[in-house]
């Protein structure tokens, strides 16, 4: 059984059912590990139907929810609801103050292969999830604070515009795209590669 370890953040639940949201990146296929000469193919990972568990720090007598990842992309990732329980509140309040920092993946890995010296994992079976304090993988934490700095940029901007291009068709971020561009009324422009990128909103598409 190996394990790696990934960013994860905390979001309020709109519903207010919920003490909060995890959301994260588990692993990104066809990316190199940052701390390890070692990638996923794409699709290498599977997982019973039911989902895996997310416990503390690898501890199966503290388990906080049973969650299902989902797969956008080449992104493998978590967005779930933490449960109204004590280890659910206690999981939301750790991520939310930073003494939790991170997912800790447990897979067995079926099939592998090396390439010019890095070990490509083409079929794993993932196991399990940690909330832990120590994360190896900082792209969630990145993407945070990117989305941290456009948000103040919009902010102050007075007449602003989104340049969509062929990344929101990667990264299958159509919905996210009319989400900004709907809500907070601001024209989209379409890069040659981003065509199409904007769906359903023709009132706000510049061209």
């Amino acid at each position: 059984m190996a394990e790696i370890r990934c960013a994860v953040e905390y979001r309020a639940d709109d519903t207010r059912q919920s003490p909060g949201r995890l959301v994260g990146e588990l692993i990104t296929y066809g990316q190199r590990a940052q701390d390890r000469a070692e990638m996923f193919a794409e699709g290498a990972l599977s997982w019973p139907q039911g989902g895996i568990i997310l416990n503390f720090q690898h501890n199966r007598q503290a388990p906080i929810i049973r969650f299902t990842p989902e797969v956008r992309g080449k992104v493998v990732s978590v967005d779930v609801a933490l449960p109204d329980t004590l280890l659910g509140r206690d999981a939301a309040l750790m991520v939310k103050n930073g003494t939790m920092r991170g997912l800790s993946i447990e897979f067995d890995t079926k099939e592998e292969r090396r390439n010019a010296g890095v070990r490509e994992i083409r079929r794993a079976s993932l196991l399990a999830a940690g909330l832990v304090d120590d994360p190896s993988y900082k792209t969630t934490v990145e993407v945070r604070e990117r989305i941290a700095e456009a948000a103040a940029l919009l902010k102050a901007a007075r007449r602003p515009m989104i340049i969509a291009g062929g990344g929101v068709h990667y990264s299958e971020a159509w919905d996210a795209l009319h989400a900004v561009a709907t809500t907070f009324g601001i024209p989209v422009s379409e890069t040659h590669a981003g065509k199409g990128a904007l769906r359903g909103a023709p009132a706000w598409s510049f061209g």
